[in-house]
């Protein structure tokens, strides 16, 4: 196999391809690795604390016979809860506990009604059979719009378990010798990088940074200062913070002060990771699995936010001639 010629002079070498072409998509999951799925006819408030204590941001949800209907996402059941309840609601009942406690009604909600709800279109579910390669998920991942993991079943259609972008970014690492010169890319000259980012104030509510992540359909949104210089970052992620009782409240706080919470009980590195438009894809790819993040945001020289790169961006790289 010749290599994959670009035309900006950066080249991903045929045996990283080959690579993946032989890696089975189940040799990328763990031994002990935990499938967590979900009943349309469980309650929301069940699987959102599940979710969270499994570490998932998605779950897939069976239907009658097994049937899989598709993903709920953390964003949605979070959006779902915010307007169910309100901000006149939720400022009433500082803990979790007592907000439920003060509506039956909300405790009795299953998933049924959150995949008919109206609202950003659901993540795409396309399985793939455990015999499939990662190259073949690959090219899912980087160019099919809204998919963030990869259902993997057996020959019978049955959920074995999924790919995530953690799986995919590690075997990168692991691979890189093979990559070629393709992993000297600077991020600037990544065709998708550069583009608005969706950002909050400091100032303004963690309760609304977590709204518009729902509303603009993204799972992470960059923090900015008065001079628009990131100061942080939130993800759909950190709703990990808010599911105990006593930190609920903290949802009403600015996001500066939320992201200090984090610092403290989540232990997240107390400077916000970012990359520059100079640096390359392998400085991405390496900082992505080091803090195990999803997303960078792209910094010029001033510290503005001038786009974000994942996963996807560094696939559409590697596999796009």
């Amino acid at each position: 196999m010749s290599k994959r010629t670009k035309t900006d002079g950066f080249q991903t070498d045929a045996a990283f391809i080959k690579q993946m072409l032989d890696t089975n998509v189940m040799a990328l999951r763990p031994e002990n690795n935990t499938t967590f799925v979900c009943s349309r006819d469980d309650k929301v408030i069940d699987v959102w604390k599940g979710m969270i204590r499994h570490g998932f941001l998605s779950v897939p949800v069976l239907g009658d016979r097994e049937k899989y209907l598709g993903f709920i996402d953390m964003g949605e059941i979070v959006g779902f809860f915010a307007n169910y309840f309100g901000m006149h609601t939720i400022r009433k009942h500082p803990t979790l506990h007592q907000l439920i406690e003060g509506d039956k009604a909300f405790n009795k909600i299953t998933i049924e009604k959150l995949m008919v709800s109206p609202g950003p279109p659901r993540s795409a579910f396309l399985p793939v059979k455990n015999s499939f390669s990662l190259l073949y998920c690959v090219e899912i991942l980087a160019k099919e719009l809204g998919i963030q993991r990869i259902p993997i079943t057996n020959a019978h259609g049955v959920l074995w378990n999924y790919l995530t972008a953690s799986h995919v970014l590690e075997f990168m690492r692991k691979n890189m010798d093979k990559m070629g010169s393709i992993k000297n890319k600077p991020i600037s000259q990544f065709g998708d990088v550069s583009k608005p980012v969706v950002t909050i104030h400091q100032d303004a509510l963690a309760y609304d940074a977590f709204i518009k992540m729902h509303s603009q359909q993204v799972h992470g949104i960059a923090v900015v200062d008065d001079k628009q210089h990131i100061v942080g970052a939130l993800s759909v992620r950190d709703l990990k913070l808010v599911v105990e009782d006593q930190m609920f409240s903290h949802l009403l706080e600015t996001c500066k002060t939320f992201i200090h919470k984090l610092g403290e009980d989540l232990k997240r590195p107390s400077h916000t990771i970012t990359i520059k438009q100079t640096d390359t894809m392998q400085k991405a790819i390496e900082l992505l699995v080091e803090h195990k993040l999803h997303r960078l945001f792209v910094i010029d020289g001033q510290k503005h936010v001038v786009g974000v790169v994942g996963l996807k961006e560094l696939l559409l790289e590697i596999i796009t001639e």
